[in-house]
């Protein structure tokens, strides 16, 4: 990924938040006719090697599984908020539009999850991650034959992490008013996306509290 210095965040706090809270990310590897890309969510474990790890699963009838080997390197493309910011925004001028965002390339080699009961324990946390509050859904609540079927039906995943490059682009090329200003024009649309932006501009080098 193309990242101006500026914009380049080494911090694998930085990374880590925004893989957690934007965990629906874009996993492509390429065979000889080209890329191949699925959307799916990924959990990242820290702990895992010098790194850390990204846990998921994709339908068995799914392609993309096939080439899913030790020897192909894959890539895990996270997309955190991102917003448009016009040049009307700012103190100092002249000035042209642009979009700031932050994101998050992780790239490594993946391994195919054989054993059932690792299998479960990954479906189980990848669960637990999203599940919560009361009601919440557990694997507990159906019949066990009718997850195994379900589990039967997907190829689970470790992606090992071998290099994570970062990106938050965050109007930090500008002046602190021309700073300001965006901040102020990104609360003021009052819709998710330009929140997010202005939260992390506020926040940057650290990411921001979550609500």
């Amino acid at each position: 990924m193309y990242i101006p210095a500026a914009y380049r965040a080494d911090s694998p706090e930085i990374a880590a938040a925004i893989m957690s809270r934007h965990p629906f990310a874009t996993l492509i590897s390429s065979d000889a006719s080209g890329p191949v890309a699925t959307h799916i969510p990924l959990r990242y474990d820290a702990s895992r090697g010098s790194q850390g790890s990204l846990f998921g699963h994709v339908a068995r009838s799914n392609s993309h599984a096939a080439l899913f080997t030790a020897d192909r390197p894959t890539l895990a493309i996270f997309h955190g908020p991102h917003a448009y910011v016009s040049p009307t925004w700012y103190v100092d001028h002249p000035a042209v539009p642009t979009w700031n965002h932050v994101s998050v390339h992780i790239h490594g080699t993946i391994r195919v999850i054989s054993d059932p009961a690792e299998l479960h324990h990954q479906l189980r946390l990848l669960v637990e991650t999203f599940e919560s509050g009361p009601g919440a859904w557990s694997m507990d609540s159906v019949p066990p034959e009718f997850l195994q079927r379900m589990a039967a039906g997907v190829v689970a995943f470790e992606l090992s992490i071998d290099r994570i490059e970062t990106q938050c682009k965050l109007s930090q090329k500008r002046s602190g008013a021309d700073q300001s200003q965006v901040q102020q024009a990104l609360r003021e649309t009052g819709r998710p996306d330009e929140l997010a932006v202005a939260a992390w501009m506020e926040s940057y080098p650290l990411p921001p509290s979550m609500p």
